[in-house]
């Protein structure tokens, strides 16, 4: 808003851009990376599923202040799968209301497969009641972090999964 007195004002509204069907299709398959720094003596690999660009921004941003964490975010349940197998991460992050595959189920896939059941599976979600967490927790998610994300307690947690704290 400006306003000045006398000569009247303006107000104006910023909405984020609607995307049509054909751009969405194409950045569903997105990914999104950092490189980690080869001078840290230890790296780790983390992986978010994630369908939602702000969360999946915000997460990345938020991990690539680690200089020893390297994070691929995608955006579809079935690369999420397929990610996991062939670069088996030290650490996934899986929303669990994804398009068309429940995180459940890709939870299910991964835990069924040699390549992924050993790795942890931290379920990040804006289901936060108790009931919800203690499904998560029983499904065979290691952790259960609620959306919207506390950025601190999110990150203790990534780094006590990761063997990263005392």
């Amino acid at each position: 808003m400006e306003s000045a007195p006398g000569i009247g004002s303006t107000f104006w509204v910023e909405l984020p851009a609607i995307l049509s069907s054909s751009t969405k299709e194409k950045q569903a398959d997105k990914v999104i990376e950092n490189k980690p720094n080869l001078n840290s003596k230890t790296q780790y690999s983390v992986l978010y599923i994630e369908d939602n660009e702000a969360n999946l921004r915000l997460v990345t941003q938020l991990l690539l202040r680690r200089e020893n964490i390297q994070i691929v975010g995608v955006r579809t349940p079935e690369l999420g799968i397929q990610r996991a197998l062939q670069d088996q991460p030290d650490l996934i992050l899986l929303d669990i209301n994804l398009p068309g595959v429940s995180g459940f189920d890709v939870l299910k896939t991964l835990r069924l497969r040699d390549e992924s059941k050993n790795i942890p599976i931290i379920a990040v979600s804006a289901n936060a009641m108790d009931k919800d967490i203690e499904m998560g927790l029983s499904a065979g998610f290691d952790d259960y972090v609620t959306k919207p994300i506390d950025l601190v307690k999110f990150l203790e947690r990534v780094e006590s999964t990761l063997g990263l704290t005392a």
